[in-house]
């Protein structure tokens, strides 16, 4: 049984952790797209004010194959622990209602606790099955918040560059994050994110 939470804490801390990585990418990402608004950008590159265009086209053209590199790598990375996610749900789910039978056992049969220690180890096992789920759907939570930032800054670039060339390769970038599919499920069913935690507890 220990060695099945280990796993199981486990797998769940390694992908929140990933997603974590993933995430401090996408937010990279996004701080170079917000770049493309500073009117200094050709200072930064330590070129002339005409070669800012080219430079923005450039980098906006790298971003978006950043951006759709890693789309693809999170949807592998899905794909690769959906069935790994799908047992240690369900292991989350069944460890919670053996701990929960064991603490509310005593009030449903009127019988006293017997010790009082074995209520503290109920809620430590509690704590200990919950907290490596919170980390990972926080994780997650993170991640999809990182995402939706990227379609503002996109929207607010659309509105400030004039530049028809940008607009058009923005567009396109607009069109590619209308497609792309930035979610970690579990076989496309469950969604790894804030429901699935409530959905387990509140079970």
């Amino acid at each position: 049984m220990l060695i099945c939470r280990l796993i199981q804490n486990t797998v769940l801390l390694q992908y929140g952790i990933i997603v974590q990585v993933i995430t401090s990418l996408f937010r990279v990402l996004n701080k170079n797209l917000k770049a493309l608004s500073s009117t200094n950008l050709s200072n930064i590159f330590s070129l002339t004010f005409e070669s800012s265009s080219r430079i923005k086209m450039d980098t906006l053209a790298y971003i978006q194959h950043s951006y759709l590199s890693l789309s693809n790598l999170c949807q592998n990375l899905s794909d690769f622990y959906s069935i790994p996610m799908m047992f240690c749900s369900l292991s989350v789910f069944i460890s919670l209602i053996a701990t929960m039978y064991d603490l509310t056992k005593p009030l449903f049969m009127d019988e006293p606790y017997r010790n009082y220690i074995d209520v503290v180890i109920n809620l430590f096992y509690f704590m200990q099955s919950n907290l490596p789920l919170l980390i990972l759907v926080t994780s997650i939570s993170e991640f999809t918040n990182e995402t939706k930032k990227t379609v503002k800054i996109i929207c607010d670039l659309l509105e400030t560059i004039e530049n028809q060339d940008i607009k058009r390769k923005l567009n396109n970038f607009s069109t590619c994050l209308l497609h792309s599919n930035n979610k970690f499920m579990i076989f496309d069913w469950i969604s790894l994110d804030g429901s699935l935690f409530i959905l387990v507890n509140s079970s």
